[in-house]
């Protein structure tokens, strides 16, 4: 699979949008086996405009503790009330 493949494939969840109810649940499990791909092979959880609601639980994997601590506190910074984008790259 080519990037533009890849890209195709993921576009940040959108993805799940196209599929029925009852072929949901194997889009997730396909997204999920790309994204675990992608970091064995050094890439990366996150798309053209950050990981998506769909990767936020592989942030942790990638990037690892420190790095998810420097990005809160960088967030509790510009953003004290968590009103811009609550939510959708983790969990304050």
């Amino acid at each position: 699979m080519d990037t533009a493949q890849a890209i195709a494939v993921d576009q940040g969840g959108r993805l799940f949008e196209w599929f029925k109810t009852t072929e949901r649940k194997l889009a997730e499990t396909l997204n999920q086996q790309l994204v675990r791909r992608a970091l064995a092979l050094g890439g990366t959880c996150t798309g053209e405009h950050c990981i998506g609601l769909h990767k936020i639980g592989f942030l942790l994997e990638e990037t690892g503790t420190g790095a998810v601590a420097m990005m809160r506190a960088i967030k509790k910074a510009l953003d004290p009330d968590n009103i811009m984008n609550p939510g959708k790259t983790f969990s304050l």
